[in-house]
Protein backbone atom coordinates (compact mmCIF):
# COMPACT_ATOMS: atom_id res chain seq x y z
CA UNK A 1 0.00 0.00 0.00
CA UNK A 2 0.88 3.68 -0.04
CA UNK A 3 3.17 4.70 2.85
CA UNK A 4 1.28 6.67 5.48
CA UNK A 5 4.00 9.33 5.66
CA UNK A 6 3.65 10.13 1.94
CA UNK A 7 -0.09 10.59 2.40
CA UNK A 8 0.31 13.01 5.28
CA UNK A 9 2.86 15.05 3.29
CA UNK A 10 0.94 15.03 0.00
CA UNK A 11 2.31 17.89 -2.14
CA UNK A 12 0.00 20.49 -3.60
CA UNK A 13 -0.50 19.64 -7.27
CA UNK A 14 -3.39 21.83 -8.41
CA UNK A 15 -1.82 25.29 -8.20
CA UNK A 16 -2.33 27.55 -11.19
CA UNK A 17 0.73 27.82 -13.48
CA UNK A 18 3.07 30.53 -12.24
CA UNK A 19 2.75 32.44 -15.52
CA UNK A 20 -0.91 33.12 -14.67
CA UNK A 21 -0.12 34.29 -11.15
CA UNK A 22 -1.52 37.69 -10.22
CA UNK A 23 1.80 38.88 -8.78
CA UNK A 24 3.71 37.85 -11.88
CA UNK A 25 1.34 39.71 -14.20
CA UNK A 26 0.91 42.78 -11.96
CA UNK A 27 4.06 44.68 -13.09
CA UNK A 28 3.23 43.84 -16.70
CA UNK A 29 -0.25 45.33 -16.30
CA UNK A 30 1.18 48.44 -14.62
CA UNK A 31 3.68 48.90 -17.44
CA UNK A 32 1.04 48.45 -20.13
CA UNK A 33 -1.30 50.93 -18.43
CA UNK A 34 1.47 53.51 -18.08
CA UNK A 35 2.66 53.02 -21.64
CA UNK A 36 -0.61 53.07 -23.57
CA UNK A 37 -2.26 56.02 -21.80
CA UNK A 38 -1.04 58.70 -24.29
CA UNK A 39 -2.31 56.61 -27.21
CA UNK A 40 -5.57 55.75 -25.43
CA UNK A 41 -6.20 59.36 -24.45
CA UNK A 42 -5.50 60.63 -27.98
CA UNK A 43 -7.76 57.97 -29.51
CA UNK A 44 -10.67 58.73 -27.17
CA UNK A 45 -10.35 62.47 -27.74
CA UNK A 46 -10.16 61.98 -31.50
CA UNK A 47 -13.32 59.83 -31.51
CA UNK A 48 -15.45 61.89 -29.10
CA UNK A 49 -13.99 65.38 -29.63
CA UNK A 50 -14.95 66.33 -26.05
CA UNK A 51 -16.40 69.77 -25.39
CA UNK A 52 -16.95 71.37 -22.00
CA UNK A 53 -20.56 70.16 -22.01
CA UNK A 54 -19.52 66.59 -22.81
CA UNK A 55 -16.82 66.65 -20.14
CA UNK A 56 -19.34 67.93 -17.62
CA UNK A 57 -21.82 65.18 -18.53
CA UNK A 58 -19.10 62.53 -18.25
CA UNK A 59 -17.86 63.77 -14.87
CA UNK A 60 -21.28 64.33 -13.27
CA UNK A 61 -23.46 61.59 -14.78
CA UNK A 62 -21.71 59.01 -16.96
CA UNK A 63 -18.61 58.20 -14.88
CA UNK A 64 -20.44 57.99 -11.50
CA UNK A 65 -23.20 55.84 -13.01
CA UNK A 66 -20.72 53.48 -14.71
CA UNK A 67 -18.71 53.24 -11.48
CA UNK A 68 -21.83 52.42 -9.46
CA UNK A 69 -22.95 49.75 -11.93
CA UNK A 70 -19.47 48.22 -12.04
CA UNK A 71 -19.17 48.16 -8.24
CA UNK A 72 -22.61 46.60 -7.81
CA UNK A 73 -22.09 43.94 -10.48
CA UNK A 74 -18.53 43.06 -9.48
CA UNK A 75 -19.42 43.07 -5.78
CA UNK A 76 -22.35 40.74 -6.30
CA UNK A 77 -20.23 38.37 -8.39
CA UNK A 78 -17.38 38.26 -5.86
CA UNK A 79 -19.69 37.77 -2.85
CA UNK A 80 -21.65 35.02 -4.62
CA UNK A 81 -18.55 33.17 -5.82
CA UNK A 82 -16.87 33.48 -2.43
CA UNK A 83 -19.98 32.09 -0.73
CA UNK A 84 -20.01 29.24 -3.24
CA UNK A 85 -16.38 28.39 -2.48
CA UNK A 86 -17.05 28.41 1.27
CA UNK A 87 -20.12 26.18 0.90
CA UNK A 88 -18.31 23.62 -1.24
CA UNK A 89 -15.28 23.64 1.06
CA UNK A 90 -17.41 23.21 4.20
CA UNK A 91 -19.54 20.44 2.67
CA UNK A 92 -16.50 18.43 1.58
CA UNK A 93 -14.96 18.55 5.05
CA UNK A 94 -18.34 17.68 6.56
CA UNK A 95 -18.85 14.73 4.19
CA UNK A 96 -15.41 13.27 4.92
CA UNK A 97 -16.12 13.58 8.65
CA UNK A 98 -19.46 11.77 8.25
CA UNK A 99 -17.87 9.10 6.04
CA UNK A 100 -15.25 8.48 8.70
CA UNK A 101 -18.02 7.75 11.19
CA UNK A 102 -19.97 5.59 8.74
CA UNK A 103 -16.85 3.62 7.86
CA UNK A 104 -16.72 2.21 11.40
CA UNK A 105 -20.17 0.64 10.90
CA UNK A 106 -19.23 -1.35 7.79
CA UNK A 107 -18.34 -4.98 8.64
CA UNK A 108 -14.76 -5.80 7.68
CA UNK A 109 -15.81 -9.08 6.04
CA UNK A 110 -18.48 -7.50 3.81
CA UNK A 111 -16.57 -6.86 0.58
CA UNK A 112 -19.64 -5.60 -1.29
CA UNK A 113 -20.32 -2.78 1.17
CA UNK A 114 -16.62 -1.95 1.41
CA UNK A 115 -16.48 -1.69 -2.41
CA UNK A 116 -19.48 0.66 -2.47
CA UNK A 117 -17.89 2.79 0.23
CA UNK A 118 -14.52 2.90 -1.55
CA UNK A 119 -16.13 3.88 -4.85
CA UNK A 120 -18.00 6.68 -3.09
CA UNK A 121 -14.79 8.11 -1.56
CA UNK A 122 -12.92 7.73 -4.87
CA UNK A 123 -15.65 9.65 -6.67
CA UNK A 124 -15.49 12.51 -4.17
CA UNK A 125 -11.71 12.74 -4.49
CA UNK A 126 -11.44 12.36 -8.28
CA UNK A 127 -14.18 14.82 -9.17
CA UNK A 128 -15.20 17.03 -6.25
CA UNK A 129 -11.69 17.60 -4.87
CA UNK A 130 -9.47 17.45 -7.95
CA UNK A 131 -11.81 19.02 -10.52
CA UNK A 132 -14.44 20.93 -8.55
CA UNK A 133 -17.29 19.18 -10.39
CA UNK A 134 -20.02 16.83 -9.13
CA UNK A 135 -19.05 13.15 -9.21
CA UNK A 136 -20.94 11.01 -11.77
CA UNK A 137 -23.85 8.97 -10.46
CA UNK A 138 -21.92 5.73 -10.92
CA UNK A 139 -19.77 6.73 -7.93
CA UNK A 140 -22.78 7.47 -5.70
CA UNK A 141 -23.64 4.33 -3.75
CA UNK A 142 -25.50 5.90 -0.86
CA UNK A 143 -28.70 4.13 -1.94
CA UNK A 144 -26.95 0.74 -1.83
CA UNK A 145 -25.46 1.54 1.56
CA UNK A 146 -28.85 2.66 2.90
CA UNK A 147 -30.51 -0.56 1.66
CA UNK A 148 -27.88 -2.86 3.24
CA UNK A 149 -29.24 -4.89 6.19
CA UNK A 150 -25.97 -4.29 8.06
CA UNK A 151 -26.72 -0.56 8.09
CA UNK A 152 -30.42 -0.78 8.78
CA UNK A 153 -30.29 0.70 12.29
CA UNK A 154 -31.60 4.21 12.80
CA UNK A 155 -28.26 5.83 13.60
CA UNK A 156 -26.59 4.51 10.43
CA UNK A 157 -29.58 5.56 8.33
CA UNK A 158 -29.43 9.04 9.81
CA UNK A 159 -25.71 9.29 8.99
CA UNK A 160 -26.34 8.22 5.38
CA UNK A 161 -29.16 10.75 5.06
CA UNK A 162 -26.85 13.45 6.43
CA UNK A 163 -24.24 12.58 3.79
CA UNK A 164 -26.89 12.69 1.06
CA UNK A 165 -28.06 16.10 2.29
CA UNK A 166 -24.50 17.45 2.32
CA UNK A 167 -23.92 16.17 -1.22
CA UNK A 168 -27.13 17.77 -2.46
CA UNK A 169 -26.20 21.13 -0.93
CA UNK A 170 -22.75 20.94 -2.48
CA UNK A 171 -24.11 20.09 -5.94
CA UNK A 172 -26.46 23.07 -5.69
CA UNK A 173 -23.53 25.34 -4.76
CA UNK A 174 -21.34 23.95 -7.55
CA UNK A 175 -24.07 24.70 -10.09
CA UNK A 176 -23.97 28.42 -9.25
CA UNK A 177 -22.62 30.21 -12.28
CA UNK A 178 -23.14 33.48 -14.07
CA UNK A 179 -24.23 33.79 -17.71
CA UNK A 180 -21.81 35.18 -20.25
CA UNK A 181 -23.70 38.48 -20.30
CA UNK A 182 -22.52 39.21 -16.73
CA UNK A 183 -18.83 38.89 -17.63
CA UNK A 184 -19.41 40.76 -20.89
CA UNK A 185 -21.09 43.56 -18.94
CA UNK A 186 -18.13 43.82 -16.54
CA UNK A 187 -15.71 44.08 -19.46
CA UNK A 188 -17.88 46.66 -21.18
CA UNK A 189 -18.07 48.75 -18.00
CA UNK A 190 -14.28 48.44 -17.68
CA UNK A 191 -13.81 49.94 -21.13
CA UNK A 192 -16.32 52.69 -20.37
CA UNK A 193 -14.49 53.64 -17.16
CA UNK A 194 -11.15 53.76 -18.95
CA UNK A 195 -12.71 55.89 -21.69
CA UNK A 196 -14.26 58.29 -19.17
CA UNK A 197 -10.90 58.71 -17.44
CA UNK A 198 -9.16 59.42 -20.73
CA UNK A 199 -11.77 61.99 -21.75
CA UNK A 200 -11.54 63.85 -18.44
CA UNK A 201 -7.77 63.67 -18.11
CA UNK A 202 -6.99 64.59 -21.70
CA UNK A 203 -9.64 67.18 -22.50
CA UNK A 204 -7.12 70.02 -22.35
CA UNK A 205 -5.32 68.57 -25.37
CA UNK A 206 -1.96 68.78 -23.63
CA UNK A 207 0.50 65.90 -23.65
CA UNK A 208 -0.29 63.41 -20.92
CA UNK A 209 1.87 64.00 -17.88
CA UNK A 210 3.36 61.55 -15.45
CA UNK A 211 0.56 62.07 -12.91
CA UNK A 212 -2.20 61.19 -15.35
CA UNK A 213 -0.30 58.14 -16.55
CA UNK A 214 0.28 56.88 -13.00
CA UNK A 215 -3.39 57.37 -12.08
CA UNK A 216 -4.45 55.58 -15.25
CA UNK A 217 -2.09 52.71 -14.40
CA UNK A 218 -3.61 52.44 -10.92
CA UNK A 219 -7.11 52.37 -12.39
CA UNK A 220 -6.06 49.62 -14.81
CA UNK A 221 -4.56 47.63 -11.93
CA UNK A 222 -7.76 47.90 -9.85
CA UNK A 223 -9.93 46.77 -12.76
CA UNK A 224 -7.49 43.98 -13.58
CA UNK A 225 -7.48 42.85 -9.93
CA UNK A 226 -11.28 42.62 -9.82
CA UNK A 227 -11.28 40.61 -13.06
CA UNK A 228 -8.53 38.34 -11.71
CA UNK A 229 -10.42 37.81 -8.44
CA UNK A 230 -13.59 36.78 -10.26
CA UNK A 231 -11.71 34.38 -12.53
CA UNK A 232 -9.87 32.95 -9.52
CA UNK A 233 -13.08 32.29 -7.58
CA UNK A 234 -14.78 30.65 -10.56
CA UNK A 235 -12.14 27.88 -10.54
CA UNK A 236 -12.64 25.87 -7.36
CA UNK A 237 -9.41 23.91 -7.74
CA UNK A 238 -6.95 26.53 -8.97
CA UNK A 239 -5.61 29.96 -8.20
CA UNK A 240 -5.04 31.70 -4.89
CA UNK A 241 -8.56 31.03 -3.56
CA UNK A 242 -9.39 27.34 -3.83
CA UNK A 243 -10.51 24.26 -1.95
CA UNK A 244 -8.26 22.79 0.73
CA UNK A 245 -6.99 20.25 -1.77
CA UNK A 246 -4.01 19.05 0.24
CA UNK A 247 -6.07 18.30 3.32
CA UNK A 248 -8.97 16.73 1.42
CA UNK A 249 -6.69 14.49 -0.64
CA UNK A 250 -4.92 13.51 2.56
CA UNK A 251 -8.25 12.48 4.09
CA UNK A 252 -9.09 10.38 1.03
CA UNK A 253 -5.61 8.85 1.12
CA UNK A 254 -6.09 7.88 4.76
CA UNK A 255 -9.27 6.00 3.82
CA UNK A 256 -7.36 4.01 1.19
CA UNK A 257 -4.51 3.38 3.59
CA UNK A 258 -6.92 1.78 6.07
CA UNK A 259 -8.50 -0.38 3.37
CA UNK A 260 -5.12 -1.68 2.14
CA UNK A 261 -3.82 -2.70 5.55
Amino acid sequence: GVPLQSILKHPKSMDAPWVWSFWFRLPIVVGIGYGIFPWWSATCNRIFSPSNDLASAVSTVFAPLATLLYAALAGYAVVSLWGRLEKVRLSLHKEFALLEILEKRIPEDNERLKKHFQDHVDGVEQYEVQRGTPAPSRFNHLAELAAAPELADGVAQQEIQSIAKVRAERRAAEDICFPTVVWASLRLLTMLLLTAFALLAGRSGAIAGRGERILFSLLVVVLFWVNHLCRDLVDLCGGDFQLDIDELRRDAGLFRHRWQR
